[in-house]
């Protein structure tokens, strides 16, 4: 019964190396915002108060914030300058 745990264990351990070794490759390779321009950065509805913060967050590491706006008929990011 031991060895059953300590496998459970080792799995799970693997899992978590695995989980978070993928999340930084996909934290490397997104794109950074770009200030006075709309970004894509997947859903970001005007009326939807999370994807507001979330452009606002994408956004403010570069510049100064955003907010969704509808560009050319699209839903889109767009980085204060």
């Amino acid at each position: 019964m031991a060895s059953g745990k300590v496998t459970a264990m080792a799995c799970l351990v693997m899992f978590m190396v695995f989980c978070a070794d993928f999340n930084s490759v996909m934290a490397s390779t997104a794109k950074p915002p770009a200030c006075c321009q709309p970004n894509h950065i997947g859903q970001c509805n005007l009326s939807n108060k999370n994807d507001m913060v979330r452009c606002n967050d994408y956004c403010i590491s570069r510049c100064r914030g955003g907010e969704c706006k509808i560009r050319d008929g699209k839903h889109v990011c767009e980085c204060y300058c």
